[in-house]
């Protein structure tokens, strides 16, 4: 079900950002940069397509992450 409800993110991700990685937890989806970089661009068309970023952080080793939730799950 998840995957559903996030496909067009991993579209988007998958032409946009083929280097990111994702996880799914609970009801979110976890995505990490595996850099020190996130395009203002790529976040704004995330909300665009409804979803709400949740929490955005950084790991040493990972990057930048973040996790972003369908606002119709919220």
């Amino acid at each position: 079900m998840k995957e559903l409800i996030y496909e067009q993110i991993r579209t988007l991700l998958s032409e946009k950002r083929p280097a990111w990685n994702y996880i799914f937890e609970n009801d979110t989806m976890k995505i990490n940069t595996n850099d020190n970089f996130v395009d203002s661009e790529i976040l704004h068309n995330i909300q665009d397509m409804g979803f709400r970023i949740i929490e955005i952080g950084y790991l040493e080793k990972l990057g930048i992450i973040f996790s972003i939730v369908d606002e119709s799950l919220d």
